[in-house]
């Protein structure tokens, strides 16, 4: 198992975004939302359609978490994560071109070096879809923060029903179904100061409102990778006679 990654600087937020095309009532700015349902439309299914990122000239980070939530892509789809130094039309042969496991519900990357190139594409082929059109949700990339420990045991999993439950006067109950969202508590114990720090800023930048995406197991990325929020407050406590802290983490899935 690999160690927890928080990827909570979004630079496809950051960057300036182009497309191969878009529906005018679901244009590519979409996927800068929280609600990934609320999701980028191409207006045609060309090979590919495709989402840009420039992330703009000057020093860059080693992007190593890149992620998209939601798509409509079918079984015979494929999609790809590349960059390139120069500006390029995804779906050619940039610097990187790596392909990524197809999923309605996540898609999942994390290089094994990270990438410090200006342009990043999203290219997506999927030319018998029924609907269409592609639609892609929410993306992020950028780079992660690895605390130097991993989060121990006894971390837990739960599910909440947002379904809405009514009884009539005779004891009927009928219901408003709403999906089920995942919360995830991870307890650290012995975090260093500047663990401390990193999870500091994390709570600084994203509050309880903002968004994230956390990998809780980067030997499993593809499942067990989150698009969040984080739900609890940030309350580090030192452990006696020691520099180091424990701290625990809640993070719900976002819809």
């Amino acid at each position: 198992m690999g160690t927890i990654k928080f990827l909570y600087t979004n630079e496809y937020d950051l960057g300036t975004l182009t497309k191969s095309s878009e529906d005018t009532l679901n244009p590519a700015v979409f996927t800068f939302n929280r609600w990934p349902t609320r999701a980028w439309h191409s207006n045609a299914l060309a090979s590919p359609e495709w989402l840009k990122i420039d992330r703009g000239a000057g020093s860059l980070s080693a992007a190593d978490f890149f992620a998209i939530r939601y798509t409509n892509l079918t079984s015979r789809a494929t999609a790809k994560v590349q960059a390139n130094a120069s500006d390029f039309t995804p779906g050619g042969s940039p610097t990187v071109d790596s392909s990524l496991t197809v999923s309605q519900a996540i898609m999942v990357y994390l290089p094994g070096t990270g990438i410090s190139l200006r342009y990043i594409g999203f290219p997506f082929v999927d030319a018998s879809n029924p609907a269409g059109y592609i639609a892609v949700g929410r993306i992020g990339f950028g780079l992660s923060f690895t605390p130097s420990i991993n989060f121990i045991d006894e971390f837990t999993r739960n599910k909440t029903d947002l379904s809405l439950l009514t009884t009539s006067e005779g004891g009927q109950i009928s219901s408003i179904q709403r999906p089920r969202r995942g919360a995830h508590t991870f307890p650290f114990k012995g975090l260093t100061a500047n663990d401390i720090a990193y999870f500091d800023a994390i709570y600084t930048a994203r509050g309880n409102g903002r968004d994230l995406w956390v990998c809780e197991d980067p030997d499993d990325a593809q499942n067990t990778t989150y698009y969040c929020r984080l739900a609890n407050t940030f309350d580090p406590k030192h452990i006696e006679g020691t520099e180091l802290y424990e701290l625990t983490i809640i993070v719900e899935e976002l819809l």
